[in-house]
């Protein structure tokens, strides 16, 4: 092989273009490396953002089931209150009332009990007989009941009538 012989001009010219072109060279090819780079990125945010985005309507989607899942439970569970409190208003008025009846009827059993010891005692004083001191008490002891329970079924009745005015203005 032969060498080639080049002018010393062209060789300085050649290694001085050399020299000027590394640089602008490698920093062309820095620089388009990291806009490549730079790409990927922007093409890996845009895939996270996309993903994010899915996941926050699947989450949006998952709430909005959720909410109208409770809102129904909610409906039901309301509807169910308002059943039981609809009966348990009904077994109160059926047990106030029969035990309104069973106060009346003991009063009036009480009652009877002592115009029955007033007649004994009416009677055996027409034939001369006293009461005994414990007939005397049992006649006040049976008045003095029948005084509290006369209290109590008014008592009873003042609040039946202001239940009964409750619920008609509520209603």
């Amino acid at each position: 092989m032969t060498p080639i012989l080049v002018d010393p001009t062209i060789a300085l010219l050649v290694a001085a273009m050399i020299t000027l072109l590394t640089p602008v060279l490698t920093v062309l090819a820095t620089s388009w490396a990291k806009s490549s780079d730079r790409a990927e990125d922007r093409k890996d945010r845009n895939a996270v953002a996309e993903q994010a985005a899915r996941a926050a309507q699947l989450l949006v989607e998952s709430n909005e089931r959720i909410a109208a899942k409770v809102a129904s439970a909610s409906s039901e569970t309301n509807n169910k209150i308002d059943e039981v409190k609809a009966v348990a208003d009904t077994v109160h008025t059926l047990v106030n009332s029969n035990m309104t009846k069973e106060m009346r009827a003991r009063l009036l059993a009480t009652t009877r009990d002592l115009r029955s010891l007033t007649e004994i005692v009416r009677l055996n004083r027409k034939q001369g007989l006293e009461p005994s001191p414990e007939a005397l008490a049992e006649i006040e002891a049976t008045r003095i009941d029948i005084a509290e329970q006369t209290l109590a079924l008014q008592d009873r009745e003042k609040q039946a009538l202001a239940v009964a005015t409750q619920k008609a203005t509520t209603a």
